[in-house]
């Protein structure tokens, strides 16, 4: 025995989703309960109306209005297919409500299209739940005092480097710097001034690098540059200009002047991450040892000082493990 149709109105009345139903015409023939409290517009303001004029303006995540061009429940009447978004509606009160959308066309018994339904639901705590795993997954990656990548951010993005070595041959380089006597930076200041040291220390790095690199925060006083298609001598000349720009003048957080060493290294065939790290860091400890406010660069079996703002070192001219607080 059929049910009468009120019964079938009464479940979907029940429903905590929104459903309503459109004509091939997108006349909006039923709007149910869940429908009205959702959206704030009760079925005699919508029922009648086409959707595109109903005044919910359905909108796509990146702002696209879907009314006349790619509505899902456009889609679903000429295509005879499902679908399943996500989509913002304007609320009756003005604001934007995102909704998770299921479209489907509606058959007579002859196999035509004679309508459409949407159901959709409040996707606004989904949307907040999504947004704090994409702050949280950010924050895991950025070093908080500095706003630079951390020591993770880093070591992923150098193996997608090392792919693309070991794939095409694109070479790339590292840097590994820090500054020089930090630790009298915060003696004598504070670790206040010494934070603040730090921030204006990675800012100024990264004001002279291209978009294409990225400095990180490894720990401490330690920031690694990771420097995409870079060779040897460029990375070499690009470590020389941050040093010789830190040395310029004086740090605004001190009123001192400040200077940082560092240690280049490139990439070479049977390389690691861990190997060309570990080349950088003897690098800059080699120009720590030396006096430090210098570059060094690292090729595999051998180590060679570059630059240094005192001139350069003499053979035999430092004792070893002298400089070796950074």
């Amino acid at each position: 025995m059929p049910l009468p149709n009120h019964f079938y109105r009464q479940m979907l009345d029940h429903l905590a989703e929104g459903v309503y139903f459109v004509d091939p015409n997108r006349q909006i023939l039923y709007w149910n309960r869940a429908a009205e409290q959702l959206t704030g517009y009760a079925a005699g303001d919508i029922v009648g109306k086409c959707c595109a004029l109903s005044g919910l303006d359905h909108i796509d995540c990146d702002l696209n209005p879907l009314c006349e061009g790619d509505c899902p429940l456009n889609r679903a009447l000429a295509c005879g297919k499902g679908y399943s978004e996500r989509v913002f509606l304007r609320h009756r009160n003005g604001h934007r409500l995102p909704v998770d959308v299921k479209t489907r066309p509606v058959y007579d018994d002859d196999g035509t299209i004679i309508g459409a339904i949407e159901i959709f639901s409040d996707a606004s705590d989904r949307v907040r739940i999504e947004n704090l795993n994409r702050q949280l997954q950010k924050q895991v990656r950025i070093d908080l005092l500095t706003g630079v990548p951390n020591r993770r951010a880093f070591l992923e993005l150098a193996k997608a480097e090392f792919e693309r070595y070991q794939r095409y041959g694109e070479v790339f380089s590292v840097i590994f710097t820090d500054i020089d006597f930090f630790k009298q930076v915060n003696d004598r200041h504070g670790h206040r001034i010494g934070d603040r040291t730090l921030r204006w220390f990675a800012d100024t790095l990264r004001s002279e690098l291209r978009k294409v690199d990225t400095i990180s925060r490894f720990g401490g006083e330690e920031f690694l540059i990771l420097l995409p298609t870079t060779g040897a001598e460029e990375a070499v000349r690009t470590a020389e200009k941050l040093r010789r720009q830190l040395a310029s003048d004086l740090c605004p957080t001190t009123g001192e002047p400040l200077s940082a060493s560092f240690g280049v290294a490139s990439v070479v065939a049977d390389d690691s991450t861990e190997s060309l790290i570990e080349r950088a860091d003897r690098a800059l400890y080699r120009s720590k040892e030396r006096g430090r406010n210098r570059v060094t660069f690292f090729a595999p079996g051998d180590i060679e000082e570059i630059t240094g703002g005192n001139g350069p070192a003499q053979s035999g001219s430092s004792r070893p493990g002298a400089d070796r607080v950074r």
